[in-house]
């Protein structure tokens, strides 16, 4: 099935392309994948058909299993299911690979969905000011909200957060959370946090 050219140009993208962001696959990359589906849909009988066809195991092994208890059934793992793939590939004619080449390159050609890959011609500088600004307003309203109409105090070098006569322990616990647009999260801590006096201070999730 792999190895008919009319199998694989009736195959488009799946929504794991459309959805992925990878680009730069090849003809054998979508191949290997295809590969492993299809090897893990198989049955037992099956299988072993196949990895006694590609030479990963003799039959032997499987009859010694049967023969012997304690000798257990083989097991192909990822690496040998991998070699099985290539040696099915090499022995794949020129009109196959390139039905997967261009399998690929459909794919390759699909838009990476949320990633721009150029400014859009609207978008100047002030543009980007005017929503950063926009961004650090929501921020502010957000951070002073939760400090003014919340309970909280540090007791012993531990925060609090009283919830009527309770007080709680917030601990490691997430009290809030919010977002942080990527350029304004740039623009106050750095690239790789290094505005940071303390970097232990930021714990990403």
């Amino acid at each position: 099935m792999l190895d008919s050219i009319s199998y694989v140009q009736y195959l488009r993208p799946t929504s794991r392309d459309i959805y992925g962001s990878k680009r730069n696959l090849t003809g054998y990359n979508v191949y290997l994948r295809y590969f492993f589906a299809n090897f893990k849909s198989l049955t037992d009988e099956e299988k072993k058909e196949m990895l006694c066809d590609m030479e990963i195991y003799s039959i032997d092994m499987y009859l010694l299993s049967e023969e012997d208890s304690v000798v257990s059934v083989p097991k192909a793992s990822t690496v040998e299911i991998i070699n099985a793939a290539a040696k099915k590939w090499r022995m794949m004619g020129l009109g196959v690979k390139n039905a997967w080449k261009q399998l690929a390159m459909d794919i390759n050609m699909l838009p990476k969905l949320g990633v721009f890959d150029e400014i859009p011609p609207i978008v100047t500088n002030k543009e980007i000011r005017e929503s950063m600004s926009r961004d650090h307003y929501k921020l502010v309203s957000t951070i002073s909200n939760m400090l003014r109409n919340t309970k909280i105090s540090i007791q012993d070098a531990t925060l609090k957060k009283k919830f009527g006569k309770e007080s709680v322990e917030i601990g490691d616990k997430v009290y809030k959370s919010f977002y942080l647009s990527y350029l304004l999260k740039l623009s106050f801590f750095g690239y790789n946090y290094e505005f940071l006096h303390n970097r232990n201070e930021v714990i990403e999730k």
